[in-house]
């Protein structure tokens, strides 16, 4: 039987994330912050959430700044800590889309967490959910021809 790793996060650190988070939706921007993490057994602490500069944000779209992004690694590792990144989502849904399974395998990321967000049509509510998730690059896809 396969169990889903638990992930602990911080509420009052959550709840700040998502505030942030919420005020780049309303400008009609994507959003990211870099995540320390400490590992358990079958489990993971996300100890802080890091503001990043973004270079440039839109929906489907964030360029944060490689300098801040490697440096920030190389805190977390200095620390002991591992490291992640949590964006959002503003269409879709709350999982990883291909491009962030790459992206995120290819930077080493422990984590990585997705914010979707959106308006609900009949209230105009702010809805969002929060998933984190191990990357991983998708299987190769090889067609053999039987005979």
């Amino acid at each position: 039987m396969f169990t889903s790793p638990d992930i602990y996060v911080d509420d009052k650190q959550q709840r700040a994330f998502r505030r942030r988070a919420i005020a780049a939706f309303h400008k009609n921007q994507e959003y990211m912050e870099a995540i320390f993490v400490r590992r358990g057994m079958g489990e993971f602490y996300v100890v802080k959430f890091i503001k990043m500069k973004l270079k440039g944000a839109k929906p489907g779209f964030i360029d944060s700044d490689q300098a801040q992004y490697d440096g920030l690694k190389e805190e977390a590792k200095k620390q002991g800590l591992e490291f992640g990144t949590v964006h959002t989502h503003l269409w879709g849904d709350s999982s990883l889309s291909e491009w962030d399974h790459k992206e995120s395998v290819k930077e080493k990321e422990t984590l990585t967490g997705v914010l979707f967000i959106e308006k609900d049509k009949k209230t105009k509510r702010i809805k969002t959910k929060l998933d984190f998730w191990q990357p991983q690059l998708p299987g190769k896809l090889k067609i053999i021809h039987s005979k």
